[in-house]
Parts: structure tokens; C-alpha cells; sequence
């Protein structure tokens, strides 16, 4: 039978589990994300927080075999925990905000003719919480627009101008 008392033994325990664990949930979430057909940005946010919270997991595994039980110190990993958290999902926490603000206005819909500014005029081809697909017409490329783009202005909707000129009675607005 094994020893388990180890504290060597212990910390590599509390480490490669939930490390061996992410991995296989980043698996899992791989097949399911392709058969879905899910964006591959989408699969790499998701995969950064499966293993970010196996980190947190690590680390507090890490702190409850060293000792450190205190409540300072659980309240200090947790807080870090919080704050890498946090950062890592900021920028897709923004992005879908702008979205459901998108879908809430009706300010973007498939066919609308847009320009991106320093990339050119198109035509929106697939529309989603977290991004605008644009097939730029000059270069016939495709552009995956973050929604966090929209709000800093960097896109130019001509399509919407009758749709929501009708909606908020934009003709009689005064300046």
C-alpha cells in the first residue's frame, strides 16, 4: 500500500490531477466545440479557463498540504484567484455585453452593409455574442470583428440607417 504522507507525494498529487483533469475536460470540450461548430477563439477562451481554474484548484491544494490554513491566508489565494480569473476573462465578458447591446438595438443584422475602418467595405455574413464575420468585398478576405471593436467606432453600418431612422424617429432628431 502506498504511503500518502509524503508531503512531496502530496504536492505532486494536488498538481497533476487537476492538471490531467483539465486536460481531458479541454478534450472533451474540443470534440464537442468542433462538431458544433463552435469559433476556434471561442474553444481557446474556454480551454484558458478550464486550466486556470485547475491552476486555482493546484494552488490551493498546494496551500491546504503546506499548512497555510489560515483564513488570511485562503482569503489571499482566493483573491488572486479572483483577480487572474478576472483578467483572463475580461475581454470575453466585454465582447458578449456588446453583443446581447447589438442584438437588444437591432443595430447589426446578415446583409447589412458595413465598413471596417482600415479594412474596407463588406457585407456581415454571421453575427454572434462574441463576434461579427465581415466578407470584405475589395479583398475578398473574411474579417472576424470583435463586438468590443463596435463600441470604439471602428465600424460604419449603412444598411441599419433606414431600419432604426423608423425605429427611433432619427429624421426629426435635432441635434
Amino acid at each position: 500500500m502506498t504511503d500518502f504522507s509524503s508531503p512531496l507525494l502530496q504536492l505532486g498529487i494536488v498538481v497533476i490531477v487537476p492538471l490531467m483533469i483539465a486536460y481531458v475536460v479541454s478534450r472533451v470540450l474540443e470534440n464537442a466545440d468542433k462538431k458544433a461548430g463552435v469559433p476556434r477563439a471561442q474553444f481557446v477562451a474556454a480551454r484558458k479557463g478550464v486550466f486556470a481554474l485547475a491552476g486555482f484548484l493546484a494552488v490551493a491544494g498546494i496551500v491546504n498540504v503546506l499548512g497555510l490554513r489560515t483564513q488570511l491566508a485562503l482569503l489571499t489565494v482566493g483573491g488572486i484567484g479572483a483577480l487572474v480569473f478576472s483578467l483572463s476573462v475580461q475581454d470575453w465578458v466585454k465582447s458578449v455585453i456588446v453583443g446581447f447591446r447589438s442584438f437588444r438595438n437591432d443595430s447589426l443584422r446578415l446583409g447589412d452593409r458595413v465598413e471596417v475602418a482600415g479594412s474596407g467595405k463588406g457585407v456581415i455574413v454571421k453575427v454572434n455574442l462574441r463576434n461579427v464575420w465581415i466578407r470584405i468585398e475589395d479583398k475578398g478576405a473574411l474579417l472576424i470583428f470583435d463586438n468590443a471593436q463596435i463600441e470604439a467606432g471602428r465600424l460604419l453600418n449603412y444598411s441599419a440607417v433606414e431600419r432604426l431612422e423608423k425605429r427611433f424617429d432619427l429624421k426629426n432628431a435635432t441635434a
